[in-house]
This record gives structure tokens, C-alpha cells and sequence, in this order.
């Protein structure tokens, strides 16, 4: 009995060994930084989202709601998470595995007769598999991060595109309800000059004439905002029909971009050149996986036999047996493993390769871009500075002008649509403005509005 008794506390001892072995020898790769926003969002969107959107809505408003709103941000949120899980299970030994086998016509020994056998056994890769593996699968998780960083920055995009659209046609209406004021108002002069045959009906007419294009505009202008709001609110995630306030006046402001300082972003925090980066890293992991398949793995099992008395007076009748084995796959057929290797290789070559491309191609979307912000920065200056002032003069002079009987009505209405065209441009620029310096936001993956180099 004493050395059944030994002979199970082996056994015993080599299952606790190997549960205890059996966790993973590598750390998930996951950065401190990474796992503070892994808690902090999915606790955000855990939490119930009960802010109603103010009356007059601001970007940053917007843009905090929009945020834990979304279903496609949540759902690249979640496929992330997703990956950070995996690199846990890639590091992992398989389940040590454990089996019984009872002898139905017991095997007969000079000891007695064997009644059951009692197996456990472990598959331990060669030292450098699971630790490839696990930096490989994390190139994997980092690559769904660069996804859901994308999704983030795109949603912004989007939304802050949406948004400036929504504030210009606010503008776009203002500026005509100012203008249809100001044909009232002429429309009243004509009517006293003609009332005091100092002018024709013909001025009363235009003036009319003027006036019922605006309304038409304006019309037109108030229809669209239900489109528009649906737009927003389908960004928002809300249903489309849902009203909106109309946005806060926005304090802008030109950021002097330094196209080097711009780059230099870009190509420190783009998501898609991340994303390619780590494609290549996890490529060049893979090859070393395939190169560690030419190396065997061990398996280390153990096996406790049950034995029974039997009728022979020996001095170990009964005596329990045990064995500890090791076995190995032999790696013999190399065309195999010669094969997976030229087979990561040439993924590693074709990642490199959409990296460059994949480079160059944003590289030239940012140079246009960088240049309709250039674009746009000078016609705000133009319009701000010099345009629309002196449209405004030109106007006063006309009506002046025209009060005096110096110039006709003509001239005035013409000063009239000179200024609301440069008003509207002016605003038009500020929105093509602030949307293309959102779209390049999305691209070097950060906010540029606090850029003050140059």
C-alpha cells in the first residue's frame, strides 16, 4: 500500500505541476495606456445616455454625444476588445489531457492482475513558439486598434463635416433675411421717389422683383434644413426626424498649418499607416513561426497502473506501476515547413509593398488637402478683409447716390446682390474651411486647431 501511496502523490504532484505550467508564459501585449481606455470606454458605454442636446448645439456638444452614440464606433470598439482577448489565448498551452482506461479482461502480471490505468499528459511547444505567436497576435490586436482609432477619427470627420454644413446654411439664411430687409428698405425709397414722381414705376417693380427671389431663396433655404438635420441627427445616431437647434456662432479663427509639422504628425499617428505598419510586424512574426515548425514540441506524460493482488507469493504482489514519458513530433517532411516559410514571406514582401503604397496615396491626399486649407485661408482674408467691406461701402454709396437721383435703381440693386454674394462666399469659405481642416484632422490623426507654428 505504501507505494501506491507514493505512486499517487507523484501523480498528484505532476497534475498540480502541470495546471501551474499550463498558464500562459507571455504577457499580453497590451500597452497601459491601451488598457486605461479599454476601461474607461467600455464603462462609458455601459453608462445610460440620457443628455438631450442643447437648444443651440456646439461642436463639442455634438461631438461628445455623437461619441458614445455611434453603433459603428461601438461596434470597432468591441472588435478590438475582442483582439486583446485573443492574445491571451494565442501565449496559452493546450489542456493537459486526462484519461481512464479499465482493463475488461485484466491483464495478468507477475505481480497480479492490472485493474485500470490513469493517464495525464501535456503538449509543451518548443521554447519561442507561444512567444511568437503572442507578438504576432499582438500586431493583430494593434491593427484593430488602428481600426477603431480610424472609425473614431472618421466619425469625427463626418460629424464635423455635417455640422459646419448645418451652420453654414444658418449663415446662408441670416445673410438673405438681412438682404430681403434691406430690399424692403429700398423697395420703400423707390416707392417715395415714385410717389413723388422722382422716380418710375419701373424701380418699384425691380425692387419687387428682387424681393420675391429672396423669399424664393429663403423658401428653399428653410426646406433644406430638414435634410440637413437628418443628416446630423442620422450621424448622431438619433432618429432623423428629430429637431435641432441651430448651432452655436463658432469663434473661428485661422491656424497657421506648417506643412513639415503637419507630415510629421501624420506620419507619427495615422491609423491606416499604423495599421500597415503592424501588418508588417505581425508578417515578419509569422515567418518566424514558420521557421520554429522545422523544431519539435514535447509531451510529457504520465501513467499510474492499478494492479491487484495475484497468487504468486512475491514480495511486490500488488505493487502499483507507473511511467513518466516523453514523446516528440519529428518535423521530417521539410517540404512542408520550406513551404509555410516561403508562403510568410511573401506576405511580408506584399505587406511592405501596400505600406509604400498605402503611404504615398495619403501623402498626395494630404498635399491636397493642406491646399484647399491654403485655398480657403485666403479667401476668408480676401472676403473678411477687403471684399465685403468695401461692398458694403459701395453699397451705402449707391443709396446715397440714389436717393440723390445721381444713379438708377439698377445700380443699386446691383450693389445689393454684389454684397450678398460676397457675404455668402465669405461664409462659404469658413465652411470649406473648417471642413477640409477636419478631414486633415482625420488624416494625422489629431486635432490641428490648437496649431500655432509658423
Amino acid at each position: 500500500m505504501t507505494n501506491k501511496y507514493q505512486a499517487g502523490t507523484i501523480l498528484g504532484l505532476l497534475s498540480m505541476a502541470m495546471i501551474l505550467f499550463s498558464s500562459s508564459p507571455v504577457t499580453a501585449g497590451v500597452s497601459r495606456e491601451e488598457k486605461k481606455e479599454l476601461k474607461a470606454t467600455h464603462r462609458a458605454y455601459k453608462e445610460t445616455i440620457t443628455d438631450e442636446l442643447s437648444e443651440a448645439i456646439s461642436l463639442n456638444e455634438a461631438l461628445r454625444y455623437g461619441a458614445l452614440q455611434n453603433a459603428a464606433l461601438r461596434g470597432a470598439f468591441y472588435h478590438w476588445k475582442a483582439s486583446v482577448h485573443d492574445i491571451k489565448q494565442s501565449t496559452s498551452w493546450d489542456d493537459p489531457q486526462f484519461s481512464f482506461k479499465f482493463f475488461i479482461d485484466e491483464v495478468e502480471t507477475r505481480v497480479g492482475p492490472q485493474k485500470e490505468m490513469f493517464s495525464i499528459s501535456q503538449k509543451v511547444p518548443f521554447p519561442g513558439k507561444l512567444y511568437t505567436q503572442g507578438k504576432a497576435s499582438t500586431a493583430v490586436s494593434r491593427q484593430k486598434y488602428a481600426s477603431y482609432q480610424k472609425a473614431k477619427l472618421q466619425y469625427f470627420y463626418e460629424l464635423k463635416d455635417a455640422y459646419f454644413e448645418f451652420w453654414f446654411l444658418y449663415k446662408n439664411i441670416l445673410v438673405t433675411e438681412k438682404n430681403m430687409e434691406l430690399l424692403e428698405h429700398f423697395e420703400g425709397v423707390a416707392q417715395s421717389k415714385f410717389k413723388s414722381s422722382m422716380a418710375s414705376n419701373q424701380d418699384l417693380l425691380k425692387a419687387q422683383v428682387e424681393l420675391g427671389k429672396l423669399e424664393n431663396d429663403l423658401l428653399t433655404l428653410n426646406d433644406y434644413r430638414r435634410p440637413i438635420m437628418a443628416r446630423l441627427n442620422a450621424v448622431l445616431n438619433r432618429d432623423v426626424n428629430m429637431s435641432i437647434g441651430w448651432p452655436e456662432e463658432i469663434d473661428h479663427e485661422v491656424k497657421a498649418l506648417v506643412e513639415e509639422s503637419v507630415f510629421e504628425k501624420f506620419y507619427e499617428n495615422n491609423p491606416d499607416l499604423e495599421k500597415a505598419t503592424q501588418r508588417i510586424e505581425e508578417t515578419k512574426k509569422k515567418v518566424w513561426l514558420a521557421r520554429l515548425d522545422y523544431l519539435p514540441d514535447t509531451t510529457v506524460a504520465f501513467d499510474y497502473i492499478n494492479v491487484d493482488k495475484g497468487p504468486l507469493n512475491v514480495s511486490d504482489n500488488g505493487q502499483d506501476a507507473s511511467a513518466l514519458m516523453f514523446k516528440v513530433n519529428v518535423p521530417l517532411w521539410y517540404g512542408k515547413q520550406k513551404s509555410q516559410v516561403d508562403e510568410a514571406k511573401a506576405l511580408r514582401e506584399s505587406a511592405v509593398a501596400q505600406h509604400d503604397q498605402l503611404e504615398n496615396d495619403l501623402s498626395a491626399k494630404i498635399k491636397m488637402i493642406y491646399f484647399k486649407i491654403q485655398d480657403a485661408e485666403r479667401q476668408i482674408k480676401l472676403y473678411r478683409d477687403a471684399l465685403v467691406p468695401k461692398a458694403e461701402q459701395s453699397l451705402k454709396a449707391s443709396e446715397k447716390a440714389y436717393s440723390g437721383g445721381k444713379v438708377d435703381f439698377l445700380n443699386l440693386i446691383d450693389s445689393e446682390r454684389t454684397l450678398l454674394n460676397f457675404q455668402l462666399s465669405y461664409y462659404k469659405a469658413i465652411r470649406d474651411y473648417e471642413q477640409r481642416l477636419a478631414e486633415l484632422e482625420m488624416m494625422v490623426g489629431e486635432s490641428l486647431r490648437g496649431e500655432n507654428d509658423g
